[in-house]
């Protein structure tokens, strides 16, 4: 009995470590006071509690990690793969996609979207689309930020991330872009795993002889789009995530699932209003968001910095497991709660004929 409880007093003390206060530097106080306030709420024992194989966080690529203007990162890609194509085989230029990409006419592009993005990569392996992203990523400058692709992750984003990994939280991006492509540009940017990595996937045909993968003519279905990209989190995941992240109508499906996780979830709708980004609207994203109480970022007022890369200690370092005040009297309570019980026993079983 005595080891019974001791072992029920180690698991509540053991658990119950003192709150390390998330360092958030590049969100305003008020966003980042209420981050916190969440995290504490959810990862400390008590009422809304999360346990840690449950804690899934899902984010959204384009607008709600990196810049999304003037244009989509992984199109960004196509096009300079196209680009690269042509240049080796000129005779492709006659390519109705190809040419629309040379002329720089986006509207065919956009008219015939699903198309151009499996024609520009087609038969291309993955360590050669994998190449081609990362150094795309490092060499291409934004032409309205003038920074690279890799320079411009939210800052604020990053720290996010870093707080909810030291917290023992699985973060996943879900994204409606080339699943590849987005996969090889997190791994270089910010060390997210490609299998953490939800996208429109391209399907891959293995040649067992030849032991390469090329990719084909087809996108698996459905695209990670819409809500698309709640069934890929329930088939790739299994489970709902308790935080989300996005900034557009397309992402609703996403933000909404996280009601199916059975706690308590914090829910991100970032507003594109900071002037020194693409300033736009969402209007209708918004009004949900409003709707369903969710946190709505302004990136003018919650991002005191936009891009760059944090501070060693931005996010703060994992739970002390050194015990507050408090709970040693717990632990110690508990403690005298087993040696009397301990006693009690010993006495019975002495007292027996």
């Amino acid at each position: 009995m005595s080891a019974l409880v001791f072992a029920i007093a180690f698991h509540l003390t053991g658990t119950a470590t003192p709150f390390e206060p998330i360092r958030l530097p590049s969100w305003s106080p008020e966003a980042a006071a209420r981050i916190e306030g969440w995290l504490r709420l959810v990862t400390l024992p008590g009422p809304w509690y999360i346990p840690p194989h449950a804690r899934i966080a899902t984010l959204d690529l384009d607008g709600t990690l990196i810049v999304e203007k003037p244009d989509y990162f992984h199109g960004l890609v196509s096009k300079e793969f196209v680009r690269t194509r042509v240049a080796r085989d000129p005779g492709l230029a006659a390519h109705p996609l190809a040419r629309a990409v040379l002329s720089g006419d986006d509207k065919t592009i956009l008219k015939n979207l699903k198309d151009f993005l499996l024609f520009s990569m087609e038969g291309e392996t993955w360590e050669t689309v994998r190449d081609f992203t990362v150094r795309l990523a490092r060499s291409h400058v934004n032409p309205l930020f003038g920074k690279p692709a890799a320079d411009l992750v939210y800052l604020p984003m990053i720290e996010l991330i870093e707080a909810l990994r030291a917290r023992g939280f699985s973060v996943y991006v879900v994204t409606t872009a080339q699943q590849d492509v987005v996969a090889a540009f997190l791994w270089e940017t910010l060390r997210i795993e490609p299998r953490h990595v939800l996208g429109s996937g391209v399907a891959w045909e293995w040649d067992f002889n030849s032991g390469v993968g090329r990719r084909s003519a087809r996108f698996l279905e459905p695209l990670c789009h819409g809500p698309g990209k709640a069934v890929r989190i329930w088939d790739r995941i299994g489970a709902w995530p308790v935080l989300a992240a996005g900034n557009s109508t397309n992402d609703l499906d996403m933000l909404s699932s996280t009601a199916l996780s059975g706690y308590r979830p914090l829910v991100l709708a970032l507003e594109h209003d900071h002037p020194d980004e693409a300033v736009y609207g969402k209007p209708e994203f918004l009004e949900a968001a409003r709707k369903h109480g969710w946190m709505i970022v302004s990136m003018k007022r919650d991002f005191r910095r936009l891009w760059g890369r944090p501070a060693p200690d931005a996010a703060g370092a994992p739970p002390s497991r050194a015990l507050a005040a408090g709970w040693w009297f717990l632990w110690l309570g508990a403690a005298a709660v087993a040696i009397g019980a301990g006693v009690l026993v010993r006495r019975r079983l002495s007292a027996r004929p």
